[in-house]
């Protein structure tokens, strides 16, 4: 809509003589705040293609570190069909952040991909 309006206020100006006309200024912030809003579509589709999402299969228990023999990251276990954005990755463990912000490390086994749809 901005493109828009800035196209049409700067066509508008065309056909006009008028030097003290503000048209041109209203077309110029409209163009200018449609760029912007365009590239931050285009900085927040690229982040979101390099994240790697996962879900977690079964309920397990999240750790503070990357082996069994680190503490519990949480309260209680994780419940399957956790979702989790995947941080790093070591050996037979995943660094994962939860929804709610926190991290942990789970099982790589007990974790599957989230394959994004078509139309991401």
């Amino acid at each position: 809509m901005l493109w828009l309006a800035g196209f049409a206020l700067l066509l508008r100006k065309a056909g006009k003589n008028d030097p003290g006309s503000i048209f041109p200024v209203f077309a110029v912030v409209c163009l200018l705040a449609a760029g912007a809003l365009l590239a931050s579509l285009a900085i927040s589709d690229a982040e979101a293609r390099g994240r790697e999402e996962a879900v977690l299969l079964t309920r397990t228990e999240g750790r503070t570190g990357d082996g069994d023999f680190y503490s519990p990251s949480h309260s209680a276990p994780l419940p399957a069909g956790a979702e989790a954005e995947v941080l790093e990755r070591r050996a037979a463990w995943t660094h994962v952040r939860l929804r709610d912000g926190s991290t942990a490390w789970l099982p790589a086994a007990r974790l599957a991909p989230v394959i994004p749809s078509a139309g991401r």
